[in-house]
């Protein structure tokens, strides 16, 4: 036999290998050498939510949502955010955005002009150990064009980026800077 400890918590994480391995090194007889065993965490995955902190700005202000989770973690929670089509009115385009956010976040240019959600734009999230939130913000730019207001929407999805059911789709407003 060989004892193994284990300390039980509360706390989200990855399940724990211990592995395990013997030598047979005089007059003994071993039928495996190796071995091991998987603490398997029991603990319930977080529920994880987005929701708005600034969703109406002025062109050249910061739209803001935060992704939370309902307790802290002992390990990095990953989500990924996606944008979508708006369903009514003007959606922002490549040109309305900070377009070195638009370069380090996505890897993408603004030119050609189109709707974000034309761009391709989604994010992986990351919240770290111990931590219950992450701000995903988007920086908007003023231009001298008169413009209608503009939305973005985004979702909580999958790992194959379609929208996660029963999650509430959010939309941000960037009104023309008089």
């Amino acid at each position: 036999d060989v004892p193994v400890e284990v300390n039980g918590d509360t706390v989200y994480g990855d399940d724990v290998e211990h592995d395990i391995a013997v030598k047979a090194v005089h007059n003994a007889v071993v039928g495996k050498h190796r071995g091991g065993l998987t603490v398997e965490n029991d603990d319930p995955e977080p529920v994880i939510t987005l929701s708005p902190v600034v969703d109406r700005v002025t062109e050249g202000e910061t739209l803001t949502w935060r992704m939370s989770v309902d307790a802290p973690t002992a390990v990095d929670i990953y989500q990924p955010v996606r944008v979508l089509p708006v369903t009514e009115g003007t959606e922002l385009s490549t040109k309305d955005v900070d377009p070195q956010w638009l370069q380090d976040t996505y890897g993408d240019a603004p030119d050609p002009e189109r709707p974000l959600s034309d761009a391709n734009l989604w994010v992986w999230l990351n919240i770290p150990p111990r931590s219950t939130s992450v701000d995903f913000a988007v920086p908007t730019v003023r231009d001298q064009a008169a413009e209608p207001t503009e939305s973005i929407r985004l979702a909580l999805t999958d790992r194959n980026a379609e929208p996660l059911p029963d999650r509430p789709v959010l939309t941000g407003t960037a009104l023309d800077k008089p």
